[in-house]
């Protein structure tokens, strides 16, 4: 199985080098009642990955014949809405481009989202991939 967390860590990592954003390892979870994306602001952070199956391909005597995993995850990034940096368009874009980076996949997409808490603005990146397994 793929470590999807793990590679898109790293290439999130070398895309956000040099910019005014850093990529955290640690998940997102929240210290007290607050999760660490908004106590960390400008600190990109990827949640765990959930995965389900479903049988694909059904043949003439309703055996299946492989199945199809479909893995999300979560991404956030916080900022104070009243001072945006320069860069954040392009590392939203850069961020949305590490889909790209898992191998084998018949389907790699990635939504991105915006709301404001207070006086911070955040981006929440869902990546979804779908790989197809034979038996």
């Amino acid at each position: 199985m793929t470590d999807y967390r793990a590679l898109l860590l790293a290439d999130i990592t070398t895309k956000l080098s040099g910019s005014s954003f850093n990529v955290s390892s640690e998940l997102p979870w929240e210290s007290g009642d607050t999760p660490l994306f908004l106590k960390n602001l400008k600190r990109f952070y990827l949640d765990v990955p959930n995965t389900s199956l479903s049988e694909f391909i059904l043949t003439f005597n309703d055996n299946c014949d492989g199945y199809n995993e479909e893995t999300q995850i979560e991404g956030y990034l916080a900022m104070n809405a009243k001072n945006l940096k320069s860069d954040l368009q392009q590392s939203v874009r850069l961020i949305m481009q590490a889909k790209d980076s898992i191998p084998d996949q018949i389907s790699g997409i990635v939504e991105m989202s915006t709301e404001i808490t207070g006086d911070v603005l955040v981006y929440n990146f869902v990546f979804t991939f779908t790989t197809l397994y034979s038996y």
